[in-house]
């Protein structure tokens, strides 16, 4: 008898521990022997699912490590609702998606426009499993040590609807963002904001029901070097209901912020004048389809103007 059969230690009816002094393995002679057989072994099926899972339905090969996991996931999950259902308030789709990621984010090439946007979560649920949703991003690590030479200015685009009806916005997540949303879909990306020079990872999740709290969503327009008298166009961006804040490097400046229609119309004007600032959000008018910021003051400066979302 040799190590490998002297070391079989009976479990139970059908299961055994193989123990070849290298490796230790439960064989269920339900699916096998461990390949002295026809029947497979627990390593041989689960080799022969990860192989399965390189391929969609129609053949094609799948190329992205996301993709060949949801596929896996797929096939494990079809496999258990064949050999024994499940009870779940998690809704069945849960897996045909990846419901959580780390992503590298890299800066815009040039660096003067926006980098490229990277799915880091997604769940393509069916319409009747709408239901509360919740996102998490947040930077994987603490950002490198300060150097006035980097610039990282992360954000997260997120995408969710229900039958026909899609909706997107743009939030910031450098400091981490959660959020709570009605949906049967959901896309989260991660990507860098124009100027930003220094690459980073970033974690994003998608989780079913609500986590019982909120931060305020909030999208930063980012005003750098705006000369005197010069002013700078920012567009709403989509779910924008407030100026939620509004700073100056040079606090000794006055600066001007007009809300304009999309025909160009001045509805109103927010004067923030020298050594003041803004103490209250400003309510955006329905019609308010950008803001014009001026600096009044007599010399350059950079300005942050926060939009607040929901």
């Amino acid at each position: 008898m040799n190590r490998f059969d002297r070391d079989r230690q009976l479990l139970d009816g059908s299961t055994f521990l193989e123990d070849d002094g290298a490796m230790q393995e439960i064989e269920d002679l339900a699916r096998g022997d461990g390949g002295t057989s026809l029947f497979e072994s627990d390593f041989e099926h689960m080799m022969q699912l990860r192989a399965a899972s390189q391929f969609a339905p129609s053949g094609q090969p799948i190329p992205d490590d996301p993709d060949r996991f949801t596929m896996h996931r797929q096939l494990v999950r079809e496999e258990q609702e064949r050999e024994a259902r499940t009870v779940s308030l998690t809704p069945v789709s849960f897996d045909r998606g990846v419901l959580g990621h780390v992503a590298t984010i890299l800066p815009g090439n040039p660096v003067s426009v926006a980098g490229p946007l990277t799915r880091v979560a997604f769940w393509p649920g069916e319409d009747r499993e709408c239901q509360v949703v919740s996102v998490s991003v947040q930077p994987a690590a603490p950002f490198p040590t300060a150097d006035v030479a980097q610039i990282i200015r992360p954000y997260c685009q997120i995408e969710w609807g229900v039958m026909g009806a899609k909706y997107r916005a743009e939030i910031d997540c450098a400091y981490g963002m959660n959020l709570v949303l009605n949906a049967s879909s959901v896309t989260v990306s991660v990507g860098l904001e124009a100027t930003s020079n220094t690459a980073i990872d970033v974690f994003g999740s998608v989780g079913f029901w609500s986590i019982g709290r909120s931060v305020p969503a909030l999208r930063t327009a980012y005003i750098d070097d705006l000369a005197q008298t010069a002013e700078q166009r920012v567009d709403r961006p989509p779910f924008a209901s407030t100026i939620y804040g509004f700073d100056r490097v040079n606090t000794t400046l006055q600066f001007t912020i007009d809300q304009m229609t999309r025909n160009g119309t001045t509805i109103s004007r927010r004067v923030i004048a020298a050594n003041t600032y803004l103490t209250a959000p400003i309510p955006l008018s329905n019609d308010t389809a950008y803001v014009i910021v001026t600096n009044d003051g007599g010399s350059t400066t950079s300005a942050r103007l926060v939009w607040g979302l929901w």
